[in-house]
């Protein structure tokens, strides 16, 4: 299981600086990958293959990279961690309303499919 530090409480702001690379999860099922911030953003996919345009490529530009992000609409804190031995990437997100938690993954037997999850935890 490996643990990545909790990142301190956000707010919906509009990104004026690049995560650290430390920040990010990566995901992937042996033909591309995805690299999935702390707040819930896919900020990097090519589909469906390494070498195929970019989908998302917001760790490139911040302004048009594009991105698709899943996150609380309040304040939050976010920490992310690997379920297992496995490739699924779990970020919970801890607001004053409450617990979430997202799930993401790439099916290995299915090149283009990237799954997404929202769990409810408390």
């Amino acid at each position: 299981m490996v643990h990545l530090t909790p990142r301190s409480a956000q707010t919906l702001e509009p990104a004026t600086s690049f995560p650290s690379l430390s920040d990010y999860g990566v995901i992937g099922n042996c033909h591309t990958a995805a690299l999935v911030s702390r707040e819930g953003s896919i900020d990097w996919l090519c589909l469906p293959r390494f070498d195929s345009p970019s989908l998302f490529a917001r760790v490139l530009d911040l302004q048009q990279g594009g991105f698709w992000s899943i996150q609380p609409s309040t304040a939050f804190e976010a920490n992310h961690r690997y379920l297992g031995e496995t490739n699924v990437l779990e970020t919970t997100f801890t607001c004053d309303e409450g617990k979430v938690m997202l799930l993401d993954l790439m099916d290995l037997l299915r090149l283009s499919s990237l799954s997404r999850s929202i769990h409810l935890v408390d």
